[in-house]
């Protein structure tokens, strides 16, 4: 809730006011003989004016005018209540100016004060639910503050939402929230692990109740109000009969034949990741029905006629409110009229997209393919699991029909005129990928290109979907599990992408290198304390080095795919804060030492999984953690900072410490 846009040409108080008419409408025919009704539609009228004023003063920063105008429009509702009492328009009216306005507590008395002079039944419940929701606004602002997008303090955002939930229990956005929260916090807070998984399983379940409502409502789905589910062990759910248009699970190896890595030296019996395989699922639409939805810009599986949900590996933390279309169950009606649907469809995007986000008409096809997934253009996702779900499904052969079409994550750099300096044409990391391993997709026209910040409703429907997922290598909230591929996927990525000409071949720089990851300047953890003295160091052990390592600095500059993979694999060592940088360790060799400065949470353990199952040595270097949770602007080095962290790179890369003469020093 902004205050800014809550009152920006008072347009939801036009809104409302625009229904609100009829009922004026109604009382004045029905009590002409009265008189003074025509004063008191006048006063109300005011109300109405003032409010708008208010608005545009407040817009303009005249902030002591809007204020005065807003003590107008109560003098207004007190003139009208003292004209006609037993009218509950003028309460309505300077409730919903006082909603807007955020004067919060007078919004909620005028509303309690509005609802016993309406008719019983619907409009009362409506009156009573335009309380609740100031109340929630109340609660909201106060969360938005603490909050200060992502670098307030969570601990105390978290106790708002937890009163935010109270007030609306069934608001998927709010359990989705709640989750993320808990998420970022959970380096600070190590028992909220199971906390935040079952926060996503409420927003999920919430989302798919709203959703299968909306179904309903609209007549798209006859299923009952218990009919379907949130699926995400789809070779289970197959066993199990369960149907849902899922038809078949498709093995790459037997999943019993897994295997183990990234264990202790004692062995792999119970520790370490499990590689589960991957499997390519086959869905097919019902006979005579619409067919398999994918909805979102996350590319989620629905199966409409059984209102089933169908989450893949990465699916648990996709927002339903950015995906669905959804009744809004956890609020009131939206409407005092009894002939008006007794639900509202959620708005997540509030107006950005033309009739709440709706499709009108949706493509259909065939046969199609589907590598869209929740944060599909993010480069770790992207390079990782998208580029394992397109390879899975070229291996198992689904490809090689030249009916199935591929739906792919819309990326920059395919079909554009983008250009990099000077005017040369470059394309980035994802569009390069995308080229080298679907272009004869591309060129024959079998690519249908999703975007994914679009409307959150289905946007293609498909009589056949092939789609490749896989079992997690770790349960969901151990270290490690959060997004991740196994290493039997992984390393096709990596023969795939290595092994082509266009990457492997040519001169190459033969000497080894020292990458710093830098992520200066970026929202999250993008000043590290102590950064320039860090890179001091980092660039005196590459010097050091016998021979000399070439000291990298790998930021935010623009490299193509080649230059990318051939940085990373002649790197001796990578030094950097957590983030995306991290997934070209794809490319490095077998036993590279990677230094990540990052959190002890399960939820941050992407590289940690990445260097296991490459074979690489991860050495934890923590941060600080306090109350803004992992997505803090700047960090700070734990256990001794940058002096303790630059020597636990100087013994791993020279085996012993190095003073400033450059002469080495051998510990014991």
């Amino acid at each position: 809730v902004s205050l800014s846009a809550a009152m920006a040409g008072m347009a939801a108080l036009v809104a409302l006011l625009a229904v609100l008419e009829v009922i004026v409408q109604v009382d004045t025919a029905s009590g002409k003989q009265n008189g003074g009704l025509d004063e008191y539609d006048r006063k109300c009228e005011e109300i109405v004016a003032h409010s708008r004023q208010a608005g545009q003063f407040f817009n303009s920063g005249r902030q002591a005018e809007a204020h005065k105008k807003l003590e107008d429009a109560e003098a207004s509702f007190r003139a009208a209540k003292k004209l006609q009492p037993k009218e509950p328009q003028a309460y309505i009216s300077i409730a919903t100016t006082m909603l807007n306005a955020q004067h919060f507590d007078d919004s909620v008395r005028y509303w309690n004060e509005a609802a016993p002079l309406m008719p019983k039944g619907r409009a009362r419940e409506w009156a009573a639910g335009r309380a609740t929701w100031a109340k929630y606004g109340k609660v909201s602002t106060k969360r938005d503050t603490v909050y200060a997008n992502g670098q307030g303090n969570l601990t105390e955002a978290l106790k708002l939402m937890e009163q935010q939930l109270q007030i609306f229990p069934d608001f998927p956005s709010l359990h989705h929230d709640k989750a993320t929260a808990l998420v970022m916090i959970s380096a600070l807070q190590e028992d909220v692990t199971a906390d935040a998984l079952g926060e996503f399983g409420q927003a999920q379940e919430t989302s798919l109740r709203a959703w299968r409502a909306g179904l309903r409502a609209t007549g798209a789905s006859k299923c009952c109000e218990s009919c379907g589910g949130v699926v995400v062990d789809w070779p289970g759910h197959l066993a199990g009969g369960r149907g849902g248009g899922l038809a078949a699970v498709d093995w790459v190896v037997d999943p019993a034949d897994g295997q183990r890595y990234g264990c202790s030296a004692a062995g792999c019996e119970d520790e370490g990741f499990l590689d589960g395989r991957a499997f390519v699922a086959r869905f097919e639409g019902s006979v005579g029905g619409p067919g398999i939805a994918i909805a979102g810009g996350d590319g989620l599986i629905l199966d409409e006629a059984g209102c089933w949900l169908f989450l893949p590996s990465s699916g648990r933390w996709a927002q339903g409110a950015r995906n669905l279309q959804m009744l809004e169950l956890w609020t009131g009606p939206p409407s005092p009229h009894d002939t008006d649907p007794p639900f509202t469809f959620h708005d997540h995007n509030r107006g950005q997209f033309p009739n709440g986000g709706r499709v009108a008409k949706v493509r259909s096809e065939g046969k199609v393919a589907s590598i869209v997934q929740f944060a599909a253009v993010s480069f770790f996702h992207f390079a990782t699991e998208v580029l394992g779900r397109l390879l899975v499904l070229q291996r198992r052969g689904v490809l090689e029909d030249p009916e199935v079409k591929l739906l792919l994550p819309k990326v920059a750099g395919i079909g554009s005129k983008a250009s990099g300096k000077g005017g040369k044409k470059q394309k980035g990391f994802a569009a390069e990928a995308l080229e080298l391993l679907a272009g004869d997709i591309i060129a024959a026209d079998r690519a249908i290109w999703l975007r994914t910040d679009g409307p959150p409703d289905v946007r293609l429907r498909a009589k056949t979907l092939f789609y490749a997922d896989w079992r997690l290598p770790a349960e969901p909230g151990a270290d490690g599990s959060h997004c991740a591929t196994p290493r039997s996927v992984l390393r096709l990525v990596r023969s795939e992408l290595m092994g082509e000409p266009s990457i492997a071949d040519g001169a190459e720089d033969s000497r080894g290198a020292l990458v710093f990851l830098s992520r200066a300047g970026q929202t999250m953890r993008g000043a590290l304390k102590d950064e320039a003295k860090l890179e001091r160091g980092l660039q005196e052990i590459a010097r050091s080095s016998r021979p000399p390592l070439e000291f990298v600095r790998f930021g935010q500059e623009s490299r193509t795919l080649r230059e990318q993979v051939a940085l990373f694999r002649r790197a001796r060592s990578a030094v950097g804060v957590h983030g995306g940088a991290f997934t070209n360790l794809l490319f490095s060799g077998a036993g590279t030492p990677v230094f990540e400065l990052g959190f002890q949470s399960p939820f941050a353990g992407h590289y940690r999984h990445l260097a296991a199952a490459m074979d690489l040595r991860s050495v934890p270097l923590p941060l600080m953690a306090d109350a803004r949770g992992m997505g803090a602007r700047e960090v700070e080095l734990a256990g001794g900072g940058v002096d303790a962290a630059l020597a636990r790179v100087r013994e791993a890369l020279l085996g012993g410490s190095v003073g400033r003469d450059g002469a080495r020093r051998e510990e014991l």
